[in-house]
């Protein structure tokens, strides 16, 4: 359960990535393809202004979350799914419990109990992943008012489990 700046510059994240790349930081380690979930990634479309996190819902499912090089991460481009839904009564930078559910054939992503979409996992998606929170500016957000001295991400609870 989670709530963040509600700010047009804000970028707030809950995802998972590879524990092999973060093993390898700054190194590369080629002998599996790396992989994030990106199970709420709000704000990260609103360059233009009009997708804010508060109210922009996205998420994405990477192979190969690129390093931005030509090739990509080991010579292999990054592949991605992603959905995006626009919540125009619901103030998503409120308090709200995010989750997601992994199985062997679904990726499925949750706000409040309610499954907002799921996706098939990429071949590479079966391996340990490493639960994290991000809040961050964006790097441009054109036709946005000033940007804020802080961003705030405020967490209170976290459960993870498994089968």
């Amino acid at each position: 359960r989670l709530r963040y700046s509600d700010n047009s510059w804000s970028w707030p994240a809950f995802w998972l990535f590879s524990q092999t790349k973060t093993e390898a930081w700054p190194g590369e380690d080629c002998s599996r393809l790396n992989a994030e979930w990106d199970m709420m990634e709000n704000g990260v479309e609103n360059g233009t202004g009009g997708r804010p996190a508060n109210r922009w819902y996205f998420t994405a499912l990477h192979r190969n979350t690129t390093d931005n090089s030509d090739g990509g991460y080991c010579d292999t481009p990054d592949e991605q799914r992603i959905a995006a839904v626009e919540f125009p009564d619901t103030n998503l930078a409120d308090w709200h419990t995010w989750a997601g559910s992994w199985t062997a054939d679904q990726m499925c992503t949750y706000l409040d109990g309610v499954q907002l979409q799921c996706m098939e996992p990429y071949d590479s998606t079966a391996q340990p992943m490493q639960l994290i929170f991000t809040m961050q500016y964006l790097s441009r957000c054109d036709g946005c008012g000033p940007r804020p001295e802080s961003l705030e991400m405020q967490v209170d609870w976290v459960r993870v489990w498994q089968r």
